[in-house]
């Protein structure tokens, strides 16, 4: 994953963000947003 290409980073640590994740969300989420291409 190139650096230059990552657009935001986002933690989610609440039970009611991470539930769409199921078992594997429990202990948090890191999303990595990427840039679209131009």
């Amino acid at each position: 994953l190139n650096p230059a290409d990552i657009e935001r980073i986002d933690v989610l640590k609440d039970p009611a963000e991470t539930s769409m994740f199921g078992v594997r969300g429990a202990n948090g989420v890191i999303l990595i947003t990427t840039k679209r291409p131009r």
